[in-house]
């Protein structure tokens, strides 16, 4: 099933009723290209570059990578994954 979110994944029934959780897509066709705000969970900005989601934390410690942390989320910001990239690849 389509929606804004792309997709949606329905729990099977419980006696607690059917739970819809809304799948998110790493996709830049979807995602705002200039929002200074739009962040990616730690695990995404991992597979974005490649690496494992210790390599990301790795790469904060020795701030090459900035996190931020939301509520009680860490996040990294689309916007600091294109700087790293474009910091860290060859032209």
């Amino acid at each position: 099933m389509d929606n804004d979110f792309g997709a949606v994944w329905t729990t099977p029934p419980t006696p607690q009723g059917v739970l819809t959780v809304p799948i998110f897509f790493l996709d830049n066709a979807r995602m705002p290209q200039h929002d200074p705000l739009s962040c990616v969970a730690v695990l995404d900005a991992a597979e974005l570059l490649g690496v494992s989601h210790t390599t990301i934390y790795r790469l904060a410690e020795r701030g090459e990578l900035k996190l931020t942390k939301v509520a009680n989320r860490t996040v990294v910001r689309r916007t600091e994954i294109e700087r790293f990239l474009e910091a860290n690849t060859a032209a």
